[in-house]
């Protein structure tokens, strides 16, 4: 779920007394680009300053965000955005030239980028970010073309006032841009942090006539997720036609990054508070008449379009993570997430298939009980989720004093305490308002015997209201440590009815360990808060995303109060509801085919000992070339042999399914005997795990399983999901910030969200979310 600021998720929700609510809107953008460009660019930039960094125009990122004060006329700020230089550690600044203009500001030689292609180009235009840092740009400077030598066009830019300039010029077939610098501010140097090849176009609710977003995910990975866009711009001056005289179809290529963004009206004044961007790479695109509809594709589209061939038997067990940064790496994925403990704690010895990349990341996500998703950004997540149980985790305290009847009085990390189910009543104490006579109190037994009262620090606050937050050895906190990384929606914290405490520190962390590695964890959130009060608790309402460790700072109480933390929760759903007054129409509910049993295979196999005496086929190889050969079976201990003695074999791969080889030493094919083992004997053995008497056998065949207790527990945890047999259609005014996946409440009781379609009309939203639960809207459970 993406994160909203509680203004919004009340905001929301004002058709439920108000009979409507704010406007939704919504902002495309994508960059028209040539996006291999870059990798075919030389580029050649004028002298610069000993600190300049022309990689930003380089690479086309470059984020700069600081800059060094220098001795140049109206440049010093006292923003806090510039410093001294510092030889030590110089910041990136970008390029700087190291021509400073005259007092007219003209240059004695013109600073320049020059650009060169192997081949020509053609580009919508160019983008040039200058100084961000400072908000100073150069005023006058030429953008020129050329091909073979010629100059194709100059395009001259003068009284230029923009920090980053986006020149719509329709370059075309040039194998070379240069872009000079003619004049800037008196007594300044020209400073250009990126460069890019195009332009980027943003177009909002004005620009656009329809939005169709479907997202759909499978919370137990039998399935591959499934993302798509399409929207539709007016067709404005027939700038998409194909035959206008300045058409962006004429630039637009596949692949192209897209982002979508959804936001909302929070007070009604224009206010928007937009939710993160989500990115998608563009696929087709078409005009017809006034409309010009573009669709775009996910990254799990694009991962099925290419095969991983890379699957190994080497007899070893390889845990889930490393496979899956193996398929990353070989798809030139780099944004992504696999560190969950699903992954790093499941191991297999059996091959990845000759199958999509895509297809063995879902295999992946399946043995290793998690779901796939697309992140904002267009990378992949695995998401652990299986609802682990409060007996596994741990509290630790740190060395802030505690009372003698304290559950962690001892130091030590211990499970229960604060995550025991059963409440208890506080003991009697002198302090501030807090003796309670209506028979909820204890008074402390002699003998030392408690009950479990929790963390019940001997910190009382100062004059102020305040506890001592740092060092942690005198601060009242907790640290819940819940093992492995947990997605949950909500905290709920009893600190007892008498205890006055009104503002906690949160700090969430992640652990981002690397396999095998020393323990990292970082830091993902990090608030003061009130909570939320509700029947008593306090409530910590936030999108506890993959959080392991969670501290807890008691930091203000207006009363003479020891920190204290009786009881902590966790609540797996999201904090979000859907109930019957957001709801249009009336929802569609469906009883799904009622499932027996799970059944999940498992692969017993046998090999060989030692490497093979006799070929198990010959082939006949091409030489000069490498070529690949696809094997059916499982092949491990290969080798290629060629009696020929003149043929050399300068190269050879062997995977499971497949083996490349490249001979040389001769202008004919060559007959080549490839060695392998295959299995000495392999059979399935199935688990069942049982859900009721009647129904339907559901079966599933995961080839990458070979453990029977890590099989037992993926059928189980399929299981469990299978049985929640109710399914909702409802439609709804639209919450883009819910994700297909996600855990919510429909009408008071949980529910996973399947599928969420939003369909988005000059300003209009609706949005039809498909939910998947295990009881009636009555709350009779499921049989």
């Amino acid at each position: 779920m993406k994160y909203v600021s509680p203004e919004y998720q009340k905001a929301i929700q004002l058709h439920r007394t108000q009979g409507i609510r704010n406007q939704m809107h919504a902002k495309i953008s994508f960059g028209v680009l040539d996006q291999y460009a870059f990798g075919d660019a030389a580029f050649t930039v004028s002298p610069g300053v000993s600190f300049s960094d022309p990689s930003g125009i380089q690479t086309g990122v470059n984020d700069i965000t600081e800059s060094y004060a220098s001795w140049e006329q109206n440049f010093w700020q006292l923003t806090g955005k510039q410093r001294f230089l510092n030889d030590a550690n110089p910041y990136d600044t970008g390029y700087i030239s190291s021509a400073v203009s005259n007092g007219a500001g003209i240059f004695l030689s013109n600073p320049y980028i020059d650009v060169s292609f192997s081949t020509p180009h053609s580009m919508v235009g160019i983008t040039l970010q200058f100084d961000t840092a400072t908000g100073t740009a150069p005023i006058d400077f030429t953008i020129t073309a050329y091909e073979n030598g010629a100059v194709k066009n100059t395009w001259p830019i003068s009284g230029n006032t923009d920090v980053v300039y986006q020149g719509e010029l329709g370059i075309e077939d040039a194998d070379r841009i240069r872009i000079e610098f003619i004049k800037a501010r008196p007594y300044n140097r020209i400073r250009v942090s990126s460069m890019l090849f195009g332009i980027a176009y943003s177009f909002s609710d004005e620009d656009t006539i329809s939005i169709t977003h479907n997202r759909a995910s499978s919370p137990i990975s039998t399935e591959l997720p499934a993302e798509s866009l399409s929207f539709t711009l007016f067709n404005e001056d027939g700038r998409y036609n194909i035959d206008s005289s300045f058409s962006l179809i004429t630039f637009l290529q596949k692949e192209q990054l897209v982002t979508i963004q959804y936001g909302y009206d929070v007070d009604g004044s224009g206010n928007i508070e937009w939710l993160s961007p989500s990115t998608y790479w563009l696929q087709s695109w078409q005009t017809d008449g006034v409309n010009a509809t573009f669709t775009c594709k996910d990254i799990f589209n694009r991962l099925n379009t290419t095969t991983y061939k890379k699957g190994v038997l080497d007899t070893k067990m390889h845990s889930l993570r490393d496979l899956a940064a193996g398929v990353f790496s070989d798809a030139g994925i780099t944004d992504y997430w696999a560190d969950d403990w699903g992954l790093q704690s499941t191991f297999t010895n059996l091959p990845l298939q000759y199958d999509s990349h895509a297809s063995n990341l879902q295999l992946i996500a399946n043995l290793g009980r998690s779901s796939l998703e697309q992140s904002p950004e267009g990378g992949v997540i695995f998401r652990y989720r299986e609802q682990i149980e409060p007996s596994v985790m741990g509290v630790f305290t740190f060395g802030a004093p505690q009372v003698p009847y304290s559950y962690y009085v001892s130091g030590e990390v211990k499970q229960g305490g604060v995550f025991d189910a059963v409440e208890a009543p506080d003991y009697a104490a002198f302090e501030e308002d807090f003796f309670r006579l209506d028979g909820s109190m204890r008074f402390l037994p002699q003998g030392g015997s408690y009950v479990n009262s929790g963390y019940v620090s001997d910190v009382f606050p100062d004059h102020s209201g305040n506890y001592p937050e740092n060092p942690t050895d005198t601060a009242p906190v907790i640290q819940l440590d819940f093992t492995r990384n947990i997605t949950f929606g909500k905290l709920e914290i009893d600190i007892g009815e008498s205890s006055g405490i009104n503002q906690f520190y949160i700090v969430a962390r992640r652990d981002t360990t690397p396999q095998g590695g020393i323990t990292q964890l970082t830091t993902v959130m990090q608030k003061y808060t009130s909570g939320t009060w509700e029947n008593g608790k306090l409530y910590f309402k936030e999108n506890f995303d993959r959080i392991v460790r969670l501290s807890i700072y008691c930091v203000k109480n207006p009363k003479k109060q020891r920190g204290r933390i009786k009881r902590v929760k966790v609540h797996y759903p999201m904090c979000f509801e859907l109930t019957s007054e957001d709801i249009i129409g009336n929802p569609k509910g469906e009883l799904l085919e009622k499932c027996s049993k799970v059944i999940y295979n498992t692969l017993h196999f046998l090999t060989w000992a030692g490497t093979p005496n006799e070929p198990i086929q010959t082939v006949s190889v091409s030489p000069n070339v490498l070529t690949e050969l696809k094997n059916s079976d499982i092949y491990y201990a290969q080798r290629f042999e060629c009696e020929d003695p003149n043929v050399v074999i300068e190269e050879e791969e062997h995977y499971a399914y497949c083996s490349f080889i490249k001979i040389s030493g001769t202008t004919q094919s060559a007959d080549v005997k490839w060695y392998a083992n295959t299995f000495a004997s392999s059979y399935n053995v199935p688990y069942e795990s049982e859900i009721s008497e009647l129904g339907e056998v559901c079966e599933f065949n995961n080839p990458i399983v070979s453990d029977e207790l890590v099989r037992q527990d993926t059928a189980d945890w399929i299981a469990d999901y299978l049985s929640k047999r109710r399914q909702y259609t409802v439609e709804t005014l639209g919450y883009p910030e819910v994700d297909p996946g996600d855990l919510i409440l429909y009408n008071g009781k949980e529910a996973t969200v399947v599928e969420a379609n939003i369909n988005f009309n000059q300003g209009a939203m609706r949005e039809t979310f498909i939910l998947r639960g295990e009881e009636k809207l009555n709350g009779v459970a499921n049989t």
